[in-house]
């Protein structure tokens, strides 16, 4: 008899400890599902901001056309890397990065990954020429408004100055305290502080630039008004 009662009791602790294990491993994948899930949401609202070492293309809104350059200069004012707008959306030379604004005093390193903040200064690296979108007083050879180039670069970008920084100017109404992929933002020239600006008008075309190799893409330069056609977006 009482040998039956001991197995019996063995049973019982041995059915409990079953269940307490089985709730245990039921409880972990719930949190470890939970955890997931939240890495996911992380995920995802980091993927809805623009961040430093990211490689984009900026689509202007009121054209269409994306921000370019390519290892061709101009012809007249500095001389340097030439800056333009193309609607081919496939060519590799409309890639930019972006990278933290150049300082000549130590500032501490940006980490790749951070989201830009509304209000940063940043610089935007033309992937394919290594070149940094600058601007200075020279004119722009169609509009005659403020020139803008490709300047410097190199590796380590010690080739660089304060004409390559841009203020990121965000509509903080609508997207916040960062510059977000889904909406439109302004590159105010720290230097001049005149803005990144193209317009359908200002297209080179066989009258203007007879023969050259940028025919039917649009000036970019700097402006001193602000409206939409200073407003650039990721494509």
């Amino acid at each position: 008899m009482r040998l039956i009662q001991s197995v019996s009791v063995l049973f019982v602790v041995a059915l409990f400890a079953h269940v307490s294990v089985a709730h245990k491993w039921e409880d972990d994948d719930d949190h470890d599902h939970h955890d997931h899930e939240h890495d996911d949401e992380e995920s995802t609202e980091d993927f809805t901001k623009v961040t430093y070492g990211s490689s984009v293309k900026l689509l202007h809104k009121t054209s269409a056309f994306l921000l370019h350059s390519h290892n061709i200069k101009w012809g007249s004012g500095s001389g340097q890397q030439s800056v333009t707008a193309m609607e081919n959306k496939e060519d590799s030379n409309s890639l930019w990065m972006i990278a933290q604004g150049h300082s000549a005093s130590n500032v501490a390193v940006i980490r790749q990954g951070t989201p830009v903040k509304c209000g940063d200064v940043i610089r935007l690296k033309h992937v394919r020429t290594g070149k940094f979108l600058h601007s200075h007083l020279h004119r722009a050879p169609l509009s005659g408004r403020q020139e803008v180039s490709a300047f410097g670069g190199g590796e380590d970008g010690a080739s660089s100055d304060t004409g390559d920084n841009w203020k990121v100017q965000c509509d903080k109404d609508r997207d916040g305290d960062f510059w977000m992929r889904h909406g439109f933002v302004s590159f105010v020239h720290s230097d001049t502080g005149k803005t990144l600006y193209t317009r359908k008008m200002d297209m080179f075309n066989n009258n203007n630039c007879r023969g050259c190799p940028i025919v039917g893409q649009l000036e970019i330069s700097a402006e001193t008004s602000r409206d939409p056609n200073t407003l650039w977006g990721v494509d």
